[in-house]
């Protein structure tokens, strides 16, 4: 099965390759195809986006365990009966 596939590029001439390339060659400009690159900006706005905004909830929820761990820890203290100041409430 890959015999015929490689047989044609075993065939030419190192010449032959430069002298298609020469004649593909326009200026040295290549085409631009602009659906792809409208297609690839938005693509990668999208993924902008969403990376903004998973930072944004994992800072919210951060905030949110850290003043939850905050309430507990008082609780906790007044249940023992620990002043958060440090002083012993005896």
């Amino acid at each position: 099965m890959e015999c015929p596939l490689l047989c044609p590029c075993l065939q030419q001439v190192p010449g032959d390759a430069v002298a298609q390339d020469d004649e593909v060659d326009q200026g040295g400009v290549a085409p631009v195809n602009t659906k792809f690159v409208l297609c690839s900006m938005y693509i990668l706005i999208g993924m902008a986006l969403i990376a903004m905004c998973f930072n944004l909830m994992q800072e919210k929820v951060v905030k949110g365990v850290r003043s939850l761990g905050r309430k507990l820890a008082r609780k906790s203290m007044k249940t023992v009966g620990v002043n958060p100041g440090g002083e012993d409430s005896q």
